[in-house]
């Protein structure tokens, strides 16, 4: 420590901080030691910023050179002190840290995490702990604890003490560590090193990629159900993540660990159980391709790496039409070609068109060759006959029901032979459904929507009657298994009087 004289008035205890030691975990040793009620008193009685929730005042803290040199200036009187914890913000919410993007979900907010064993033998809190994708310590092999062991109240950053628990006052120090396995040891340290990971992909091939593609790969795992049906990849989830379900991605991590790299093809079966009830729909890769949309357009892994988290063998990117023509595609000039290049009727050409499957091209142009190709493909893999329906539905479908009526309605009004739907219609019901689903859910007693549906006149409405009140939250709780059929919704007992309300009995 240079000696130097440009202390700032505030800590009557003066001690630096140590090599590798977490910088919340430093501020909290200081504000202990000289009476703060915390870090975040202590924030800003070195920069005379007003009191505010920890987290919001931590980040404005690292992204401030002026607020760090004040805290190095209370802390032992040097500027510098602090400085390699700047980080510059990126626009996008994340920061740059020593040259690298950290995305700002990456580290623990409120919550915290420690090895009592390490406190026992040194009484600091380590820079890896931070990170949410840390969560075993690498010097004991045994998994952090993030509650106290005595009351089971949260460890978190807002206590007023590093070793005891605002609740209870247990001393952290007094809990027995948990060990883990070698192999989870080795996943932390991997996220702790925060460098390149390797993962192994489709055909053995080895690709190296950044320690921020590895950590959204971590986070889409520890994701809950409601995330994949939704698409969605929430901005903050990972730091407010228990200890135990962060572990559980570790754990994860660890199968799919072999020599230093990732075979990420182990990674695939926890995935596809959260988007299992959409292996009912008999399309192809259906689920595959809502995985994608959160992979590979939400999250922006690589392709090659999303589709081996979910696909067992390679998933080709629809080909651009100059592609599957090498580069001469048929001159389509009006609706007769299109007709025949597709190999239907009028009332389907015009089908087409009303739906807005197909679009009329400007004056003297042709049509696009890509906008008939998808065409093509909406027609083949878009649409549900009325076999592919029934084993969604799981019984007989009867049309002209009034149920039917204004939910399956077919696709083309135009053509009243053709019974077929869209297959959106069923994807968007079974997605809500399976939003809803929780497989830890018991019911005493319980009876399928199919076995009610069999004893009134007309199955599929009693059914598709059954699965509204799902949804709507009329019936909160059931029980669903493969295949995932609507006909295999499991409900209590309790609730059949509602779905049979007004149903005619066969």
């Amino acid at each position: 420590m240079r000696v130097t004289s440009d202390y700032l008035p505030g800590c009557y205890r003066n001690f630096p901080q140590e090599p590798e030691e977490s910088l919340r975990g430093y501020l909290l040793r200081l504000a202990e030691a000289n009476g703060y009620s915390g870090i975040s008193s202590l924030i800003c009685a070195a920069t005379g910023w007003k009191n505010r929730r920890l987290g919001l005042r931590w980040r404005e803290l690292l992204v401030s050179k002026d607020a760090l040199a004040s805290v190095g200036r209370m802390a032992i009187g040097d500027p510098e002190h602090l400085l390699k914890h700047y980080a510059s913000p990126i626009e996008d919410g994340a920061l740059l840290v020593q040259g690298r993007r950290m995305d700002d979900d990456a580290y623990l907010d409120e919550p915290a995490q420690i090895c009592p064993s390490c406190l026992n033998e040194n009484q600091v809190i380590h820079e890896d702990w931070d990170l949410a994708s840390v969560t075993v310590c690498l010097r004991h092999k045994a998994v952090l604890l993030d509650s106290c062991q005595c009351c089971g109240a949260p460890i978190v950053w807002s206590r007023s003490s590093l070793m005891r628990c605002d609740r209870c006052g247990a001393d952290f120090r007094g809990a027995t560590p948990t060990p883990a396995s070698l192999e989870e040891a080795e996943v932390s340290a991997d996220f702790a090193a925060i460098a390149p990971f390797r993962f192994i992909v489709h055909g053995n091939a080895v690709e190296v990629t950044v320690w921020d593609a590895a950590f959204r790969i971590f986070k889409c795992l520890a994701l809950a159900r409601r995330h994949w049906t939704a698409t969605e990849f929430p901005n903050v989830y990972l730091r407010n993540l228990s200890l135990e379900c962060r572990h559980s991605v570790a754990r994860l991590l660890a199968t799919a660990r072999n020599e230093g790299a990732y075979e990420l093809s182990a990674l695939a079966t926890r995935l596809r159980r959260m988007l299992a009830p959409l292996t009912v729909i008999p399309k192809p890769l259906v689920l595959e391709k809502k995985a994608l949309l959160l992979l590979y357009g939400e999250v922006g892994l690589p392709w090659s790496i999303a589709t081996a988290m979910i696909s067992t063998t390679p998933v080709e990117r629809i080909a651009k039409g100059y592609e599957i023509f090498h580069a001469h595609p048929p001159a389509l000039s009006n609706l007769v070609a299109v007709e025949k290049f597709l190999g239907v009727d009028n009332a389907t050409l015009s089908g087409l068109l009303r739906s807005q499957n197909l679009h009329l091209p400007f004056a003297d142009e042709s049509f696009d060759i890509d906008d008939v190709l998808n065409a093509q493909r909406y027609l083949q893999d878009g649409l549900l006959t009325l076999p592919e329906q029934y084993a969604i539905i799981g019984v007989p479908i009867q049309f002209g029901e009034i149920v039917q009526e204004w939910f399956i309605e077919p696709w083309n009004r135009l053509n009243g032979a053709d019974k077929r739907v869209e297959v959106q219609i069923f994807l968007h019901m079974q997605l809500q459904l399976a939003s809803k689903f929780d497989e830890s859910k018991k019911i005493d007693t319980t009876v399928s929507l199919g076995s009610i549906a069999a004893l009134t006149a007309h199955p599929s409405s009693t059914v598709v009657r059954g699965v509204m009140l799902i949804l709507n939250g009329t019936i909160a709780q059931f029980i669903w298994a493969a295949p995932y059929r609507w006909s295999d919704l499991q409900i209590d007992e309790a609730a059949v009087p509602s779905i049979i309300a007004g149903a005619r009995w066969t």
